[in-house]
């Protein structure tokens, strides 16, 4: 019985050293995966490199720059709601991560998505509240609120402060549409 119970102890010792060992290969495979990918994305090849980053996710769901990379990958090609769903994905993972809040912020803010932008500016805000896109974020939804209850007074008066925000950042498109 003693010889039987070390016997078990052994497998149960070495099938943990295993478990263990498989997924340290995972992460290291999945970074390898990951560096092919920019490699991939660096020759043009996005089609690709898009595979490569979707297989980093087979072997680490929480691989931060390889999700943040696709999403942006799937902006640049135009296929933002992909994007939004990597980048839904990587706020929830990291709720703290202000690049993908205030990138989300940003493609809900272009295409006019007003329920993402109410779900997530106020995350955004708390985390940068001077981001010139935050700030973006702000004036629209207060005009937004203002119109929608007549206060023409206050629509006007916001109108001209995003005026006036444009005029001193004009990298940002979503006040001028």
């Amino acid at each position: 019985m003693m010889k039987w119970v070390v016997s078990l102890a052994m497998v149960l010792a070495i099938g943990a050293g295993a478990f263990f060992a498989l997924q340290g290969d995972g992460d290291a495979r999945a970074e390898g995966h990951y560096q092919n990918a920019l490699r991939l994305i660096e020759e043009g090849d996005t089609a690709r490199a898009n595979i490569e980053l979707r297989n980093v996710f087979q072997l680490n769901g929480f691989h931060r720059d390889a999700r943040w990379t696709l999403a942006n990958l799937l902006e640049d090609e135009g296929r933002l709601e992909p994007a939004f769903s990597q980048l839904l994905r990587l706020v929830q993972q990291y709720p703290e991560d202000i690049e993908a809040q205030i990138m989300l912020l940003r493609l809900a803010l272009d295409i006019g998505n007003w329920e993402l932008i109410d779900d997530h500016y106020q995350t955004a805000q708390a985390l940068a509240p001077n981001d010139p896109m935050v700030e973006s974020a702000r004036l629209l939804l207060e005009y937004r609120t203002a119109s929608a209850a007549q206060d023409f007074a206050t629509a006007t008066a916001l109108a001209e402060e995003a005026a006036s925000f444009v005029a001193q950042t004009p990298e940002l498109y979503a006040l001028r549409t």
